[in-house]
């Protein structure tokens, strides 16, 4: 049952369709790299050629400047591990001195679940009123977010396939 059905909307002319779903003001970049490669890639973007993409130095890009802010996300594939929230916003902070803060659905390792679910609602609180510049964060955070100053998105992806994975792409394709 679609969503007209279920709202009970007959009158065609209720339904607003776009003539096209392109957005021109959106841009796309993939960047490979090996697993080795990725942090220091990362690093290298964040550093040097994002700000170049706004025309701004990176001390002025990562700056709070209230509605002003140049907000922006970097997705990760885990909460925990090589690629999860927390080592990727330590190297940031680290290698880049951003002042960066974590958000995931589940508390990474070592935190007290009721600690993290006292400092996610600060953080979202605080990335909303742009206090904080840069989140680092699973797929959690981005459900459902509205916030107009997100500049830039960067998702982290994982692409080692998983057993099951490799078996299907093994697996010969029936006519």
């Amino acid at each position: 049952m679609c969503i007209r059905d279920r709202l009970q909307i007959d009158d065609f002319d209720a339904i607003i369709t776009p003539k096209s779903f392109d957005r021109k003001e959106l841009n796309f970049r993939i960047i490979y790299s090996t697993s080795q490669e990725k942090v220091a890639r990362l690093m290298g973007y964040l550093g040097q050629v994002l700000p170049s993409l706004f025309n701004m130095t990176a001390s002025t890009l990562f700056q709070p400047r209230g509605k002003d802010t140049f907000s922006g996300l970097i997705f990760c594939p885990h909460v925990n591990g090589e690629y999860g929230v927390e080592r990727i916003a330590n190297e940031v902070r680290k290698e880049l001195k951003i002042s960066a803060a974590i958000y995931s659905g589940k508390e990474p390792k070592n935190w007290d679940p009721d600690l993290y679910s006292y400092r996610k609602q600060l953080v979202t609180r605080d990335y909303k009123r742009n206090r904080i510049p840069l989140l680092v964060c699973t797929k959690a955070f981005g459900m459902g977010i509205d916030k107009p100053n997100i500049r830039y998105t960067i998702c982290l992806l994982y692409t080692s396939p998983s057993p099951r994975d490799r078996t299907r792409t093994r697996m010969p394709s029936s006519a």
